[in-house]
Protein backbone atom coordinates (compact mmCIF):
# COMPACT_ATOMS: atom_id res chain seq x y z
CA UNK A 1 0.00 0.00 0.00
CA UNK A 2 1.36 3.40 -1.29
CA UNK A 3 1.67 6.10 2.00
CA UNK A 4 -1.15 9.00 0.79
CA UNK A 5 -0.52 12.24 2.31
CA UNK A 6 -3.25 14.91 2.33
CA UNK A 7 -3.38 18.24 2.49
CA UNK A 8 -6.17 20.65 2.70
CA UNK A 9 -6.33 24.70 2.96
CA UNK A 10 -6.09 26.51 6.32
CA UNK A 11 -5.94 22.53 8.22
CA UNK A 12 -3.88 20.28 9.96
CA UNK A 13 -4.03 16.59 8.65
CA UNK A 14 -3.07 13.81 9.98
CA UNK A 15 -3.60 9.98 9.18
CA UNK A 16 -5.39 7.64 11.89
CA UNK A 17 -4.16 4.39 12.32
CA UNK A 18 -7.74 2.54 13.53
CA UNK A 19 -6.80 -0.76 15.61
CA UNK A 20 -9.93 -3.15 14.15
CA UNK A 21 -10.43 -5.52 16.78
CA UNK A 22 -11.80 -8.32 14.69
CA UNK A 23 -9.53 -10.14 11.96
CA UNK A 24 -11.41 -9.88 8.10
CA UNK A 25 -9.29 -12.93 6.88
CA UNK A 26 -7.53 -15.95 8.84
CA UNK A 27 -4.75 -14.45 8.27
CA UNK A 28 -3.72 -11.02 6.54
CA UNK A 29 -0.35 -8.99 6.17
CA UNK A 30 -0.31 -5.45 5.37
CA UNK A 31 2.49 -3.48 4.04
CA UNK A 32 2.61 0.35 3.47
CA UNK A 33 5.61 2.13 2.21
CA UNK A 34 7.50 4.51 4.64
CA UNK A 35 9.65 7.81 3.05
CA UNK A 36 11.95 10.37 4.80
CA UNK A 37 11.92 14.23 4.43
CA UNK A 38 13.14 14.15 1.16
CA UNK A 39 10.34 11.71 -0.05
CA UNK A 40 13.02 8.78 -0.68
CA UNK A 41 11.57 5.43 0.07
CA UNK A 42 12.91 4.86 3.49
CA UNK A 43 11.36 1.18 4.23
CA UNK A 44 8.27 -1.07 4.78
CA UNK A 45 5.48 -1.15 8.28
CA UNK A 46 4.05 -4.61 7.96
CA UNK A 47 1.62 -5.71 10.32
CA UNK A 48 -0.51 -8.95 10.36
CA UNK A 49 -4.07 -9.47 11.14
CA UNK A 50 -4.96 -13.05 12.12
CA UNK A 51 -7.83 -14.65 13.73
CA UNK A 52 -7.40 -15.73 16.44
CA UNK A 53 -9.22 -18.66 17.15
CA UNK A 54 -7.02 -20.57 14.30
CA UNK A 55 -3.30 -18.94 15.21
CA UNK A 56 -1.66 -17.85 18.26
CA UNK A 57 0.63 -14.71 18.71
CA UNK A 58 4.10 -17.39 18.98
CA UNK A 59 2.97 -18.59 15.50
CA UNK A 60 2.43 -15.18 13.90
CA UNK A 61 5.96 -14.31 15.41
CA UNK A 62 7.34 -17.20 13.65
CA UNK A 63 6.03 -16.58 10.39
CA UNK A 64 7.00 -12.94 10.51
CA UNK A 65 11.04 -13.94 11.70
CA UNK A 66 10.93 -16.20 8.60
CA UNK A 67 9.01 -13.68 5.90
CA UNK A 68 12.19 -11.70 7.47
CA UNK A 69 14.87 -13.80 6.68
CA UNK A 70 13.17 -14.12 3.03
CA UNK A 71 13.81 -10.47 2.63
CA UNK A 72 17.23 -10.70 3.97
CA UNK A 73 18.46 -13.34 1.99
CA UNK A 74 17.30 -12.39 -1.89
CA UNK A 75 18.62 -8.53 -0.81
CA UNK A 76 21.94 -10.61 -0.51
CA UNK A 77 21.55 -12.70 -3.71
CA UNK A 78 18.85 -11.47 -5.98
CA UNK A 79 19.36 -13.95 -8.51
CA UNK A 80 19.12 -16.97 -5.44
CA UNK A 81 15.94 -19.70 -6.01
CA UNK A 82 13.08 -19.04 -3.53
CA UNK A 83 13.05 -23.07 -3.27
CA UNK A 84 16.72 -22.62 -1.63
CA UNK A 85 16.39 -20.16 0.75
CA UNK A 86 15.99 -22.12 4.10
CA UNK A 87 13.53 -20.66 6.15
CA UNK A 88 14.02 -22.35 9.50
CA UNK A 89 16.32 -20.02 12.44
CA UNK A 90 19.18 -21.64 14.08
CA UNK A 91 17.51 -23.93 16.63
CA UNK A 92 15.13 -25.16 14.32
CA UNK A 93 17.75 -26.57 11.54
CA UNK A 94 19.99 -27.83 15.20
CA UNK A 95 16.81 -30.41 15.79
CA UNK A 96 16.85 -31.62 12.19
CA UNK A 97 19.98 -34.21 13.47
CA UNK A 98 23.31 -34.32 11.02
CA UNK A 99 24.80 -30.83 9.80
CA UNK A 100 25.19 -31.26 5.93
CA UNK A 101 28.95 -31.24 4.62
CA UNK A 102 30.45 -28.41 5.01
CA UNK A 103 32.90 -28.26 1.71
CA UNK A 104 30.94 -27.29 -1.19
CA UNK A 105 32.31 -30.03 -3.13
CA UNK A 106 31.07 -32.47 -0.38
CA UNK A 107 28.03 -30.75 -0.44
CA UNK A 108 27.33 -30.92 -4.03
CA UNK A 109 28.62 -34.83 -3.93
CA UNK A 110 25.65 -35.32 -1.46
CA UNK A 111 22.73 -33.75 -4.00
CA UNK A 112 23.96 -35.44 -6.76
CA UNK A 113 23.43 -38.55 -4.59
CA UNK A 114 19.57 -37.39 -3.57
CA UNK A 115 18.48 -35.76 -7.11
CA UNK A 116 21.72 -36.27 -9.75
CA UNK A 117 19.40 -34.87 -12.22
CA UNK A 118 18.41 -31.71 -10.77
CA UNK A 119 19.90 -28.97 -11.82
CA UNK A 120 23.23 -27.19 -10.41
CA UNK A 121 24.25 -24.32 -12.34
CA UNK A 122 22.65 -22.65 -15.75
CA UNK A 123 24.18 -20.29 -17.90
CA UNK A 124 23.08 -19.08 -21.32
CA UNK A 125 22.40 -22.30 -23.71
CA UNK A 126 24.17 -24.86 -20.98
CA UNK A 127 22.67 -26.83 -18.14
CA UNK A 128 24.84 -28.89 -15.17
CA UNK A 129 22.61 -31.06 -13.33
CA UNK A 130 24.71 -32.31 -9.77
CA UNK A 131 25.58 -35.56 -10.85
CA UNK A 132 27.53 -34.04 -13.99
CA UNK A 133 29.38 -31.30 -11.75
CA UNK A 134 29.66 -34.09 -9.10
CA UNK A 135 31.04 -36.37 -11.44
CA UNK A 136 33.54 -33.84 -13.11
CA UNK A 137 34.71 -32.46 -9.37
CA UNK A 138 35.75 -36.32 -8.63
CA UNK A 139 37.98 -35.66 -11.98
CA UNK A 140 39.32 -32.22 -11.69
CA UNK A 141 40.32 -33.32 -8.06
CA UNK A 142 42.46 -36.02 -8.79
CA UNK A 143 44.02 -33.66 -10.89
CA UNK A 144 44.44 -30.85 -9.03
CA UNK A 145 45.50 -33.00 -5.94
CA UNK A 146 44.99 -32.61 -2.09
CA UNK A 147 46.00 -29.35 -1.80
CA UNK A 148 43.77 -27.35 -4.06
CA UNK A 149 41.25 -25.29 -2.09
CA UNK A 150 36.87 -26.46 -2.50
CA UNK A 151 36.11 -22.76 -4.75
CA UNK A 152 39.07 -23.63 -6.76
CA UNK A 153 37.88 -27.09 -7.82
CA UNK A 154 34.43 -25.76 -8.26
CA UNK A 155 35.62 -23.25 -10.33
CA UNK A 156 37.84 -25.30 -12.99
CA UNK A 157 34.98 -28.09 -13.00
CA UNK A 158 31.98 -25.54 -14.22
CA UNK A 159 34.72 -24.33 -16.28
CA UNK A 160 35.42 -27.93 -18.07
CA UNK A 161 31.57 -28.48 -18.15
CA UNK A 162 30.67 -24.62 -19.36
CA UNK A 163 33.26 -23.38 -22.31
CA UNK A 164 33.94 -19.62 -21.90
CA UNK A 165 32.59 -19.34 -18.70
CA UNK A 166 35.25 -18.10 -16.62
CA UNK A 167 35.96 -15.01 -19.05
CA UNK A 168 32.09 -14.24 -18.99
CA UNK A 169 31.69 -13.97 -15.33
CA UNK A 170 34.97 -13.03 -13.85
CA UNK A 171 35.62 -13.38 -10.19
CA UNK A 172 32.65 -11.56 -8.59
CA UNK A 173 30.10 -13.50 -10.72
CA UNK A 174 31.60 -16.87 -9.71
CA UNK A 175 32.12 -16.52 -6.28
CA UNK A 176 28.13 -15.37 -6.83
CA UNK A 177 27.41 -18.71 -8.14
CA UNK A 178 30.04 -20.61 -5.43
CA UNK A 179 27.14 -19.07 -3.06
CA UNK A 180 24.05 -19.63 -5.22
CA UNK A 181 25.75 -23.49 -5.68
CA UNK A 182 26.08 -23.88 -1.77
CA UNK A 183 22.86 -22.35 -0.70
CA UNK A 184 21.14 -24.46 -3.22
CA UNK A 185 22.85 -27.76 -2.89
CA UNK A 186 21.79 -27.56 1.10
CA UNK A 187 18.47 -26.90 0.01
CA UNK A 188 18.48 -30.58 -1.82
CA UNK A 189 19.80 -32.21 0.99
CA UNK A 190 16.76 -30.40 3.54
CA UNK A 191 14.46 -31.05 1.42
CA UNK A 192 14.99 -34.43 0.16
CA UNK A 193 11.97 -35.73 2.09
CA UNK A 194 9.27 -33.42 0.89
CA UNK A 195 6.94 -34.19 -2.24
CA UNK A 196 8.07 -32.52 -5.44
CA UNK A 197 8.16 -28.70 -5.78
CA UNK A 198 6.08 -26.25 -8.52
CA UNK A 199 9.65 -26.42 -10.39
CA UNK A 200 9.84 -30.52 -10.47
CA UNK A 201 12.93 -30.40 -7.85
CA UNK A 202 12.27 -32.62 -4.65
Amino acid sequence: MPSESVALPGLEVAVLDLALAEAKYDMQLTGTERFDAAGDPAGLDMRFGYATDIFDAATVRLFAARLHRIFEIVAADPAIAIRAIDIRGTGERSRTGAAPPAGLPALIAAAAEIDAGAVAFTHDAHTVTYGELADKLVTVAKAMGPTAKPEALVDVALAGLVPGLLAALGGSGLAAVLRTLRTEARAVLSNSGLEVDSEGIS
